[in-house]
């Protein structure tokens, strides 16, 4: 028996998925600054959504020649808790995995700051990369990371089973909410004399074992324990390996300064900066090998390939810290470009390569590389 076909996806050079088309229904399209969602056209209707910096602020609704602004306010997780749109007001509420029963028809965005699919009413998260289902809690679709890769044993699992601390904006891997969040500080010292406080406090019992674990979440004790455990971990403290992201194609000249760190005013001197300011980069060492020889300006210059590291590289985000983009040079137009902005040169560190090595995927392997 023939399957009739419910819904058609298509995706943008860069893996992105940029049209929706449900059988007998109009046609859904998005379109993205960097990584991000910002504009949505559904049939007559146009959703545009307005951030600051990582904070979602508001979304303005164009079904003419009506306009409509909804404000919006947003959990740490950045998901859509109350939405004001004139006198209308909605609150949400989710399980720990996303689903809700409440039908949003004032906002785009919802869980973790991700566009539901109308169809089906999942998440296609990785800007449609893998479908989530918040009722069944786990994705529809294998990981292609998994189980030997980055993508860990359970192909399938989101965040591990544990959304409350951990979000996967990719697809691929997750990455910690609660790790910005400052220690409660100690409580200030009583600025009450020894002898006040021996007049006006009771005796106290021994701290035994029972009274330690009788204390309140609030002792100062809790504090510094909670402090330990975020110096033991390791997406924290920087104790992660780094990983072979990408190749960059330079000079041996230049190594001494690669090996120093990224200088933002020297970037851009040799080659120019085609696609805006970054440290360019790409997947492919052979790219690598042909921007090398094209960085050779004299005959003391010897082409060199340089292996581009990254700690802890899953708290990089896509479209803040780095973008993807076709290379410009007509002899190499089947690679890509990965360009690190200014926020992620902390993260990253340059050493000279001598040969191919093996670099982690940042997509999924249906990506042009």
């Amino acid at each position: 028996m023939k399957k009739a076909l419910s819904c058609t996806y298509h995706y943008d050079p860069i893996n992105r998925l940029s049209r929706v088309l449900p059988e007998g229904q109009p046609s859904h399209q998005r379109f993205y600054c960097q990584s991000r969602i910002v504009t949505h056209i559904q049939g007559s209707t146009q959703y545009s959504v307005m951030h600051h910096g990582e904070q979602l602020l508001a979304q303005l609704t164009h079904e003419s020649p009506h306009l409509n602004t909804t404000l919006l306010t947003t959990n740490a997780q950045r998901s859509v808790m109350h939405s004001v749109s004139g006198a209308q007001k909605l609150a949400i509420a989710y399980s720990p995995f996303g689903h809700t029963p409440t039908t949003h028809t004032h906002h785009l965005l919802g869980f973790n700051c991700e566009l539901v699919e109308s169809i089906s009413g999942h998440y296609l998260l990785g800007n449609g990369y893998r479908a989530f289902n918040p009722v069944l809690m786990r994705f529809n679709s294998p990981d292609s990371w998994s189980p030997f890769g980055r993508g860990g044993i359970n192909s399938y699992a989101y965040c591990a089973g544990d959304p409350i601390n951990y979000q996967d904006p990719t697809g691929h891997v997750l990455s910690k909410i609660l790790k910005w969040v400052p220690l409660p500080p100690p409580r200030p010292a009583s600025t009450l004399s020894k002898k006040a406080i021996i007049t006006r406090v009771p005796a106290q019992p021994p701290k035994t074992h029972q009274t330690r674990l009788g204390r309140r979440h609030s002792d100062v004790s809790d504090s510094l324990n909670a402090k330990k455990r975020l110096q033991h971990d390791p997406m924290i403290n920087g104790s992660q390996k780094n990983d072979l992201i990408a190749f960059h194609g330079s000079t041996q000249q230049q190594g001494e300064s690669l090996a120093a760190g990224l200088n933002t005013k020297k970037m851009g001197t040799r080659n120019g900066l085609d696609s805006g300011p970054g440290f360019y980069t790409t997947p492919s060492f052979q790219s690598a090998q042909g921007w090398a020889g094209t960085s050779k300006r004299a005959e003391i210059s010897t082409p060199q390939v340089y292996g581009v590291y990254a700690m802890n590289f899953h708290t990089l985000k896509k479209g803040r810290d780095y973008t993807l983009s076709s290379e410009l040079n007509a002899e190499m137009a089947e690679h890509i470009q990965i360009i690190f902005r200014e926020s992620a040169y902390p993260a990253l560190s340059i050493a000279p390569l001598a040969r191919k090595q093996t670099t982690i995927r940042m997509t999924s392997l249906e990506a042009p590389f």
